[in-house]
């Protein structure tokens, strides 16, 4: 009787490490939530499914062919780990874009939006319009974009090489955790 309740409580006592050492493995990890891992920077599950709604929303816009859900969810986690590689590049170079880049970014694609539809004036409620029907954005959502894409601009005249050939080398050796 003493043999089978020694074998039960070892049985226990490895069970309950057991799940201590998974969760300790997965702190940071898939056990909160989270998609993929840059060099210690997370990306959840939620912000990776928005990000994949967008570009399901865009060619459904476009009337173009979805491409299957492997393949989405591959490129815009690969988007996204990009945005955290130059976004780190960018803050530990002290590469900034102000506020007044990105309005002047925005102004600068909304006047252009406009005379190709042959609107008057600088009212962006025509182009939001469209941005939300093409990714689901509001205009906040829409100018962090911008903001990224300046920025990633700027990364690459620092780099001096194409910036995709320059992500390229930064994922050989960057710390990348797809949960």
């Amino acid at each position: 009787m003493i043999k089978k309740t020694t074998i039960l409580i070892v049985i226990i006592v490895i069970a309950i490490a057991a799940f201590y050492i998974f969760l300790f493995l997965n702190k940071g990890g898939f056990g909160q939530g989270n998609a993929v891992g840059v060099n210690g920077v997370n990306i959840s599950k939620a912000d990776l499914n928005k990000e994949i709604q967008e570009q399901i929303d865009f060619y459904k816009s476009r009337n173009q062919k979805i491409p299957d859900d492997k393949t989405l969810q591959t490129d815009v986690t690969n988007v996204l780990i990009d945005n955290i590689i130059v976004s780190q590049y960018a803050a530990k170079h002290k590469i900034t874009v102000s506020t007044a880049e990105v309005n002047n970014m925005y102004a600068e694609v909304v006047g252009v939006f406009n005379s190709h539809n042959n609107i008057t004036g600088a009212s962006d409620s025509a182009f939001l319009t469209q941005i939300n029907k093409m990714y689901g954005m509001d205009k906040t959502e829409y100018q962090e974009n911008l903001r990224m894409d300046i920025l990633k601009e700027k990364v690459q005249e620092s780099v001096g090489e194409p910036l995709t050939k320059w992500l390229q080398e930064q994922k050989k050796t960057a710390d990348i955790k797809i949960y």
